[in-house]
């Protein structure tokens, strides 16, 4: 298993008063949210990512989600990453459309601002998708892993609707013609 931890994310990892990644979100004095997962078993980041096929994500009894160290060869990845809203916005995930599994999120904002942060496992060819709107417009970002990279896609609403349109055709697909 790889993990990345994408550029602009507020995840960050922090051993006070235990080894954990964790996010706060803080938006004016009543708009807070926050979310973590223990890392266990001396686990250490390099450069803020866990050594690859070092690390098992695991649940507890409780239905804690927790990092313990223990090898894991699949080829999945556990990815942590946000995204704010545009001015006067709100931001968030498409839940039906996303293919990957959300382990944790924390999200809050008020009417001026806000933000999502989430982690999230992805098998191969599995998405998550975010989006963001405002009076700046609206964002679809679509991150899909493909056992090797994570790619990310950028679509304004005209785009996503024609991608996701049923007539649709993605560029590599093969076409038979008669």
């Amino acid at each position: 298993m790889k993990h990345i931890m994408l550029d602009g994310t507020n995840w960050i990892w922090d051993t006070d008063p235990y080894p954990k990644y964790s996010v706060s979100l803080n938006f004016g004095r009543h708009l807070k949210d926050t979310a973590q997962i223990p890392v266990l078993g001396g686990l250490i980041p390099e450069d803020g990512a866990l050594p690859e096929g070092n690390f098992k994500i695991a649940s507890s009894k409780e239905g804690t989600i927790v990092i313990v160290p223990g090898k894991d060869e699949t080829n999945r990845l556990f990815l942590m990453t946000g995204i704010s809203a545009g001015h006067r916005g709100s931001c968030g995930f498409e839940k039906e459309s996303t293919t990957g599994r959300v382990l944790k999120t924390a999200q809050t904002g008020n009417t001026c601002s806000g933000r999502i942060e989430l982690a999230v496992l992805l098998e191969v060819d599995q998405k998550l998708i975010l989006w963001s709107d405002g009076s700046d417009g609206t964002l679809y970002v679509v991150h899909t892993y493909d056992g090797e990279k994570l790619s990310t896609k950028y679509y304004s609403p005209e785009e996503w609707t024609f991608v996701n349109s049923p007539y649709y055709l993605e560029d590599d697909v093969d076409i038979n013609y008669l």
